[in-house]
């Protein structure tokens, strides 16, 4: 019965391995933004804010500008990303954290 919850568990994170791998969303925000605002966008003690609050206050164009062109002690990522890129990548974050453009 232990091996067959293992295996359970196991087949849940290869499940969540596999999402990760297959929305480059999600493999862009664990490889460039997760250090400083968090696995769960609650922020991080090396000064990025929680992205929650970025958010609730900012439209979708003026969080994808954020990304490109960075913003306070946040770099761009403009060489990372197009246009396009961080437009995916702020729909993936409201979804993700579940906050609607205001």
């Amino acid at each position: 019965m232990n091996m067959l919850v293992f295996l359970l568990s196991l087949n849940g994170a290869i499940a969540e391995t596999e999402e990760v791998v297959d929305d480059p969303s999600a493999r862009a925000y664990k490889t460039y933004c997760v250090s400083c605002h968090g696995e769960e966008g609650q922020g991080s003690p090396l000064g990025g804010p929680p992205l929650i609050r970025a958010l609730s206050k900012k439209a979708d164009a003026e969080l994808s500008k954020s990304i490109q062109e960075g913003i306070g002690f946040m770099p761009p990522y403009n060489r990372y990303f197009d246009e396009k890129e961080s437009q995916a990548m702020v729909e993936y974050l409201r979804e993700r954290f579940g906050e609607k453009s205001p």
